[in-house]
């Protein structure tokens, strides 16, 4: 049950992806883009299926982000998959959301002409879409660019060992 609680955040995550960084420029205009990779653990442990995000320091910059694999890797995408950040200096925040829309007694069939369960499905899907059944994994500080403490300083060649130790 926690394996397709982890899948529909991670989908929902993805598709706010998508649909943040759909209509942004046409990527062959964002030049000078460089790696920026490395892991995230949270008490010593690689943590998974962490949304981590770039914050320019400077005004003009341009957001990144990624999520953590299974060893807690990272690798930073402006608008592409894996095409990098501009170098520069970062706050970055790391966060993790569970969804606690769990099949309740209103999900059964019990009762319900719904023999092939969509009915129940529809339930747990609107649950799941709602932000009150998103609870964070992590303290709240992370997921703010002013209180995180994290920072990034992204060079002309990039960073390819980049690390966040986050603790509770």
């Amino acid at each position: 049950m926690i394996k397709i609680k982890t899948k529909i955040v991670a989908l929902c995550v993805g598709f706010m992806l998508l649909v943040c960084l759909g209509g942004c420029n046409d990527p062959s205009r964002l030049k000078g883009l460089v790696p920026a990779e490395g892991i995230v653990y949270y008490d010593d442990a690689p943590l998974a299926g962490a949304v981590v995000k770039f914050f320019p320091q400077d005004a003009s910059g341009r957001t990144a982000t990624s999520m953590t694999d299974d060893s807690g890797k990272f690798i930073m995408m402006t608008l592409n998959p894996k095409d990098g950040v501009a170098p520069g200096e970062y706050n970055v925040t790391v966060v993790k959301n569970v969804n606690d829309a769990s099949p309740s007694a209103d999900d059964s069939d019990e009762g319900i002409d719904d023999p092939d369960g969509r009915a129940a499905a529809l339930r747990m899907q609107e649950r799941a879409r709602s932000k009150d059944s998103l609870r964070s994994l992590l303290p709240n500080k992370y997921g703010s660019p002013a209180q995180s403490g994290l920072k990034a300083d992204i060079g002309a060649k990039g960073e390819k060992n980049l690390e966040f130790r986050l603790s509770k």
